[in-house]
Order: C-alpha cells, then structure tokens, then sequence
C-alpha cells in the first residue's frame, strides 16, 4: 500500500534524479524527461484504476 512515506521516498528519488539529469544533459532534456515521466506515471495509474478485482486488492493499486 502507498503511504505518505512511501510517497514522500518516491518524490526524494525523482527529485535526485532529475537534479542529476540536469547536470549530465541541461535543463531542456531533463524537462523532457519529467513530462515522460509524468505521462507515463498517469498512464499507469489508469491502467491500474481499469483491471478488474481492483478492489479486493487495493494494495496492489496506486
């Protein structure tokens, strides 16, 4: 299950990572690779919202 925690490492990851990508290949890039990021994210948590027996399993989900 997704806990405040959790949520609050995931971000502190991102955050990380995005900081190196700026580093390595510019702000322009590391913009791109945010919005992938994002969309994908978004992408996926749709997903999840559709499978079926999601809520005898909501652990499982986002």
């Amino acid at each position: 299950m997704t806990t405040p925690k959790h949520l609050e490492v995931r971000e502190e990851l991102l955050a990380q990572l995005l900081a190196r990508s700026t580093a390595l290949w510019g702000k322009a890039r590391t913009e791109e690779l945010r919005q992938q990021i994002e969309q994908t994210t978004d992408a996926l948590i749709q997903i999840s919202h559709s499978l079926p027996g999601r809520e005898e399993e909501p652990a499982f989900f986002w």
